[in-house]
């Protein structure tokens, strides 16, 4: 436990890649987190998106993908990779 809260303390801070929060109406409804790729180099990995319930369909996770895509683009990425889990319904 205490290692996910240091994690999660440096990717906060910086120190281990980006996030990217996207709210409505001042409630968070989706998070973004990337970092450099551990298996690609020179390539981002997406380690992390996900959207609350409440948030989907209103358009706040399209807005935030657009929105990550576009700060990768600017920051010179060229190549990004997500793994995704088989079985995950959304």
């Amino acid at each position: 436990m205490r290692q996910r809260r240091t994690k999660w303390h440096n990717v906060l801070i910086g120190q281990q890649g980006s996030v990217m929060l996207a709210a409505l109406d001042g409630r968070p409804l989706a998070l973004f987190y990337r970092g450099s790729s551990p298996t690609r180099p020179g390539s981002a990995e997406i380690f992390g998106f996900s959207g609350r319930p409440d948030g989907w369909g209103t358009g706040i996770a399209s807005a935030l993908m657009i929105a990550a895509f576009g700060g990768l683009r600017e920051s010179g990425i060229a190549h990004v990779h997500l793994w995704t889990l088989r079985y995950t319904p959304r």
